[in-house]
C-alpha cells in the first residue's frame, strides 16, 4: 500500500492529486520550491484533514492562512531571539544578549522558506533530495525524519507501521 492509501485509512481525508500545474502556481505565489518527494507524494494525493494545508485552495483566506504558518516559525525567532540558545558552531558568542539577538535574527533571515506540511509540521523550500521535517514551536525545534522516510513520518504520526510502508 503507498502512503496516501495508508492515511486514508487511518481517517485522513485526501483530495485527488495536484497537477504539475498547480504545483507551479503554489511555487510562484508562495515563492517556494516544492521539494521533489513532497511533489510526488501531492501529486499521488492531497491531505486535507484539519490540520494539514490545502494547498489547492486559492482562496485569499486559504492563502493568509498558509502564508502565516510559513511565516510563523521565523517571527517566533525574531521576536524571541534574545532569549535563545547559543549554538557552538556558530563561532565565538558574541558579548552582548543584544547582538546575539541580532546574530540570530540574520541566521533566521538566511534561512530557507519552510512549507508547512501538518501542523506544526514543516519541510525546507529547497531543492535538496533528503530535506528534513522539522517540528517547530517557539524557539523549540526539532528534527524530526528525513524527507526520504516521509512515510515514516506519517507512519509515526498516525501510528501506521514503518515495515509495512517499506514493505520490509
Amino acid at each position: 500500500e503507498n502512503t496516501i492509501e495508508l492515511l486514508k485509512k487511518k481517517g485522513v481525508i485526501v483530495d485527488k492529486g495536484l497537477s504539475d500545474a498547480e504545483i507551479g502556481q503554489i511555487e510562484q505565489l508562495y515563492k517556494i520550491r516544492v521539494p521533489q518527494i513532497l511533489q510526488d507524494l501531492w501529486k499521488e494525493g492531497l491531505p486535507i484533514s484539519k490540520s494539514f494545508y490545502n494547498w489547492r485552495d486559492f482562496t485569499p483566506r486559504n492563502i493568509g492562512k498558509i502564508k502565516s504558518a510559513m511565516d510563523k516559525p521565523f517571527n517566533d525567532i525574531r521576536e524571541l531571539a534574545g532569549e535563545a540558545d547559543w549554538n557552538g558552531d556558530w563561532g565565538e558568542m558574541p558579548a552582548s544578549s543584544g547582538d546575539i539577538a541580532d546574530f540570530i535574527r540574520k541566521k533566521a533571515d538566511a534561512a530557507p522558506r519552510l512549507i508547512p506540511i501538518y501542523g506544526h509540521r514543516y519541510m525546507p523550500a529547497a531543492a535538496v533530495e533528503n530535506p528534513p521535517v522539522f517540528s517547530i514551536c517557539c524557539l523549540d525545534l526539532i528534527i524530526s525524519f528525513l524527507a526520504t522516510a516521509i512515510i515514516a513520518y506519517a507512519s509515526c504520526l498516525f501510528k501506521i507501521h514503518f515495515f509495512i510502508i517499506f514493505g520490509i
